[in-house]
């Protein structure tokens, strides 16, 4: 609970007993079934989380509308985010996509803890991010989108 970046600004303010039930109601039990589902697999397991992000940082716009991250020093992780590109990209002529925008695909988070617990050759985590400008009106194609292209995997 010491992490600043565990919570959000809008659940930094409660209290200790607080955010020791959201932790023990969602954090832990979310993180520790993926995790067994993990080690369970009978084959290598690519696992996607989707983010959104805001479109202007720092009072500057972001050029990417979709962002696909992953650590390049993983091989499996590579190989999926080139197939991914090539797919986002036939699918979604003229957006922006870019691989390892606007985040780096190496930040802390819980694939980040999962490629610890996992080798190259079983676990692949990639994160799929969303440009917010891009919900309004266009969720379901987006959501379409993303399913067509992770099928194609």
């Amino acid at each position: 609970m010491d992490s600043e970046q565990l919570f959000s600004s809008f659940t930094r303010p409660l209290t200790d007993d607080e955010r020791t039930q959201i932790l023990n109601a969602y954090y832990h039990p979310y993180r520790g079934e993926v995790t067994q589902a993990i080690a369970g697999a009978s084959a290598p397991v690519i696992h996607f989380s989707i983010h959104s992000f805001t479109p202007v940082w720092d009072g500057q716009p972001r050029e990417v509308e979709v962002g696909v991250l992953f650590d390049p020093a993983r091989k499996f992780e590579h190989d999926v985010c080139g197939k991914m590109m090539n797919r986002l990209t036939a699918l979604l002529p003229g957006m922006a996509i870019r691989l390892n925008e606007p985040y780096h695909g190496t930040d802390d988070g819980f694939t980040t803890y999962l490629r610890k617990q996992f080798s190259d050759a079983v676990y692949a985590g990639v994160e799929i991010e969303l440009s917010q400008k891009l919900l309004p009106g266009h969720m379901q194609s987006l959501v379409d989108v993303l399913a067509e292209a992770i099928a194609a995997l």
